[in-house]
């Protein structure tokens, strides 16, 4: 059975990692830290850079730790972001890390520092038991741009292949203050979407005579209603 992991050490590096401000399209420095306590700790931490090119042109960083062990089995990915929403006003308590009690107060603590943590405490642990003794992969990510408007940081992965194989993704992210239910909660599903580029081609005609052309727009319409 893996250590438990004392209390002094889980509030320590949440702590160093909430006063890092590290809103989207903003990380560099949290990765940079994540990349350099993982690999402080032991784990074969690297950075991962990635571009976006057609939208929003952000060049991103991701931080990836495989563990591989010495016998086949199964590959699971863990997955956390090191982003935060954009700082917002209101705030009655430090919003770069104020403990009170068994309450951490902070931006992004709970979506998803908090979480974050746990993965890189775990993959620590597990490291310092099993080192290579196990059977199957785990590869823990923890990307950028989850708060921004695209995701980018999880999408680069999948686009340069780095999660082909992978037979289950577990994201670390805690569920039961979104669900309203008890901590702590494990939720099983496929949140996400799909990204569709769908080509509609109309035909022109004169506007005296509309019923001799292809009204792209109408066509769409029903392609939309289809996907629903």
């Amino acid at each position: 059975m893996l250590e438990r992991f004392d209390r002094d050490s889980v509030i320590h590096l949440l702590s160093e990692l909430v006063k890092i401000k590290s809103p989207y399209f903003e990380e560099n420095e949290v990765m940079a830290f994540a990349d350099k306590w993982l690999r402080e700790n032991g784990l074969d931490s690297s950075i991962f850079e990635y571009s976006e090119d057609k939208v929003v042109h952000f060049h991103g960083k991701d931080v990836i730790v495989p563990l591989k062990g010495d016998h086949p089995g199964p590959k699971v990915c863990l997955n956390g972001h090191l982003d935060t929403v954009n700082l917002c006003s209101g705030w009655t308590r430090n919003p770069w890390g104020e403990l009170d009690g068994d309450r951490f107060y902070g931006v992004g603590a709970l979506d998803m520092t908090g979480g974050a943590v746990a993965e890189m405490l775990a993959m620590k642990a597990f490291r310092d038991q099993f080192g290579n003794d196990f059977s199957g992969e785990i590869l823990g990510t923890f990307v950028s741009d989850e708060e921004g408007p695209y995701g980018l940081g999880t999408n680069a992965l999948i686009e340069a292949g780095l999660l082909d194989g992978v037979d289950v993704s577990v994201c670390c992210e805690p569920n039961a203050a979104f669900a309203g239910v008890s901590f702590p909660s494990v939720a099983l599903g496929a949140r996400g979407g799909y990204g569709l580029w769908i080509e509609v081609h109309g035909a022109a005609a004169h506007a005296s005579k509309p019923y001799e052309g292809i009204n792209a727009v109408e066509d769409a319409a029903a392609v939309i209603r289809g996907l629903n």
